[in-house]
C-alpha cells in the first residue's frame, strides 16, 4: 500500500524538499497555494504521528477545508463531507469521476472522505470548486 512521503518529523517540508518529490507537479502545487489567499485559507504543515508524515492542513477561520499530502510526483487534496454536505456536490461543475467517487465514498463515523490526486493544471479547477463549496457549508 502506498503511503505519503515526507516521513522525517525533523525535516520541515520546504519548497526545495517539495520540488524534489513533486517534480513537474510542483508548479501546480505552487499555483494552488498561491490561490488559497483568495479563499482566506492558510495552509499549515504539521507532522502527524498517526500517519507518520507531514500533512498540510488548510484552514479558513477555524474550519478545516482540506488536507494535503505529498506523494512521489503528485499531491493529494483530501476533503471530508457530512452526509448533508455531500448531497450538494452533485450540482457542482466538477468532473463526473470526482462526483462518483464522493457519492460512493463510505461514511466513516459521520464523514465521507475523498482524496483527489493532483498532478496537472487541469485538476485545479475541480479542487478550487470543491474548496469554495466546502467553505460555504455549515
Amino acid at each position: 500500500m502506498e503511503r505519503p512521503l515526507l516521513k522525517d518529523g525533523n525535516q520541515y517540508p520546504t519548497d526545495i524538499i517539495l520540488a524534489s518529490v513533486l517534480g513537474n507537479s510542483m508548479e501546480v502545487y505552487q499555483e494552488l497555494v498561491s490561490t488559497l489567499s483568495q479563499f482566506q485559507i492558510e495552509l499549515d504543515w504539521h507532522f502527524y504521528n498517526d500517519s507518520k508524515s507531514w500533512l498540510g492542513k488548510a484552514v479558513s477561520k477555524k474550519k478545516t477545508v482540506f488536507w494535503l499530502s505529498i506523494w512521489q510526483g503528485f499531491f493529494k487534496v483530501s476533503f471530508h463531507f457530512t452526509e448533508k454536505t455531500r448531497l450538494g456536490i452533485g450540482s457542482l461543475p466538477i468532473s463526473v469521476d470526482i462526483k462518483r467517487e464522493i457519492e460512493d465514498a463510505p461514511i466513516k463515523g459521520k464523514l465521507a472522505s475523498v482524496a483527489i490526486k493532483v498532478s496537472e493544471q487541469g485538476h485545479l479547477e475541480d479542487i478550487l470548486t470543491l474548496i469554495s463549496y466546502k467553505r460555504s457549508c455549515k
